[in-house]
């Protein structure tokens, strides 16, 4: 009986640690996410690593540590606002804002690590170009070698593709599970002229299936998420993908490629697609609209289309 008190008050202990951290400095989680991305970082920009983030000139050896240090503090600014965000404006407690907090910082930090990456090459193909320019233009120490990590630093702010001219709108889900499919998840948009950046996060998913999922609105007015009570219209247990049109409205945008879950049921997905602008008007005000994630089986039998999980977009 004390073991299971103990068990107990640890759960609700873990669960309140990210409200009561809020407003306080990084915590070892955050240390250790930190150390996460650079690890991520160390093993695909390669070479580039040291130059973007070591400050000892010749060696390049502190790279490592000087990353951790930036990422840990991306971290901390990563869980103050996913903690902001689950707890005051979805109204999430317990282990609901402990799961909703931790997608969320994932798809935060990977969405800013792509773009990290993503800023990296763009540089390395300037440099290739003209290295003595190059360092003219980024540099800012006295042999200007700084210039590789002034880079990479400001096209990763900048994003879409590095052109800073181009506005950028963001927005954010929080997927709730439909049909009693467990599945949660958290979704980060990026929307900068005519490129639309998706970092999506979901879990409890069934392992091993393709999992569609799509932009879904309807053609006046704003999309909502289908509920049981509403939305089930032969009562027979399952919103159907029409049962929940009237609420979600059409597809408006396939989030391709489809991604399969892995063996825990987890997706981690991040893609950036180039819009045309048809597209772009057909999408609209995105905060009219909803993300769904499809596939579940239902009798025995898998069915790719029966809606698993839905969010509506919120700006951020």
């Amino acid at each position: 009986m004390k073991l299971k008190v103990l068990i107990v008050m640890a759960v609700l202990c873990a669960a309140a640690v990210p409200a009561a951290s809020l407003a306080g400095s990084a915590t070892p989680q955050d240390r250790a996410n930190g150390a996460r991305a650079c690890t991520t970082l160390r093993t695909s920009l390669g070479a580039n690593f040291g130059p973007t983030y070591g400050t000892a000139t010749s060696t390049r050896a502190d790279a490592f540590g000087k990353c951790v240090s930036h990422w840990t503090a991306t971290a901390t600014a990563a869980r103050q606002t996913a903690t902001h965000t689950c707890q005051m404006t979805n109204g999430l407690k317990g282990t609901k804002l402990a799961a909703c907090v931790h997608a969320a910082i994932r798809t935060n930090l990977n969405a800013q690590v792509a773009a990290t990456q993503n800023a990296a090459k763009q540089c390395a193909a300037e440099r290739t170009a003209g290295p003595a320019a190059f360092k003219a233009k980024y540099g800012t120490n006295a042999n200007k070698s700084n210039a590789f990590g002034k880079c990479v630093s400001a096209k990763a702010k900048a994003g879409n593709n590095g052109n800073s001219g181009v506005t950028k709108t963001r927005y954010q889900v929080t997927l709730g599970a439909l049909n009693n499919s467990g599945v949660t998840g958290h979704v980060l948009l990026t929307l900068a002229g005519t490129q639309l950046t998706v970092v999506l996060q979901a879990r409890n998913l069934e392992a091993g299936k393709e999992h569609m999922q799509h932009i879904h609105g309807l053609a006046s007015g704003t999309a909502t998420c289908p509920t049981a009570a509403l939305a089930d219209s032969d009562h027979d247990g399952i919103i159907t993908l029409a049962e929940g049109l009237p609420f979600y409205g059409a597809v408006l945008q396939a989030l391709t490629p489809y991604p399969t879950a892995n063996a825990a049921g987890n997706v981690s997905y991040t893609q950036t697609f180039t819009l045309t602008a048809a597209q772009v008007a057909t999408l609209g005000t995105l905060e009219t609209r909803t993300i769904v994630l499809h596939g579940k089986t239902i009798n025995g039998a898998y069915d790719a289309s029966v809606p698993v999980a839905c969010g509506q977009i919120t700006k951020v």
